[in-house]
């Protein structure tokens, strides 16, 4: 499931629970499942987090690099 699927799952969770028909055994279903759910949105985002960082090391490294356009006068 993708991170977007994953928080729209989360929404529909929460709209279960505050729902005063659900009872209270479903809301604790509902909850522990949130839980999990957004256990798993926390470390994709921590991957995701990861990946920006290595990718910005190495932009940061092609920018140290760079190219001499100076003025050969």
């Amino acid at each position: 499931m993708q991170f977007e699927e994953k928080l729209d799952k989360l929404e529909e969770l929460v709209s279960k629970m505050e729902d005063k028909d659900t009872s209270i055994d479903d809301a604790f279903k509902y909850f522990d499942s949130g839980i999990k759910l957004s256990e798993e949105c926390l470390k994709m985002l921590e991957e995701y987090k990861g990946k920006l960082t290595l990718l910005t090391r190495q932009l940061d490294g092609i920018k140290e690099e760079g190219f001499d356009i100076g003025n050969d006068n």
